[in-house]
């Protein structure tokens, strides 16, 4: 991993953690489920959009969320149900990127 994508990472994980910490605060405020499930949804749509284009993903593949999560329901403790779909056949490097990108997800905590 360069150094680059170490220091995003880094960045992008703590980051997460913020701001689910935030949508936790907000939750045992307003005891609104559906705000919270909604909200969490979006943080993790816009740490994944960040991520994919960093590496480059951009129109390159098909990234489709599914599951609860796909639904905007995604619960505190829950995995994200990811589809990426890659033409056939796939461009040289995108399996690389593919393959990095899920490694980033681990690494900040999806």
């Amino acid at each position: 991993m360069n150094a680059d994508i170490a220091s995003l990472t880094r960045t992008w994980r703590s980051s997460l953690a913020a701001t689910r910490q935030t949508i936790a605060e907000d939750y045992r405020r307003t005891q609104q489920p559906h705000d919270y499930l909604r909200a969490h949804s979006l943080a993790v749509d816009h740490q994944i959009e960040a991520m994919w284009n960093i590496l480059g993903l951009g129109q390159q593949a098909a990234l489709v969320a599914v599951g609860g999560y796909g639904r905007g329901q995604l619960f505190p403790a829950s995995d994200i149900d990811l589809l990426i779909l890659l033409p056939a056949p796939a461009p040289s490097g995108l399996e690389e990127k593919v393959a990095s990108f899920i490694g980033l997800m681990w690494d900040i905590g999806l």
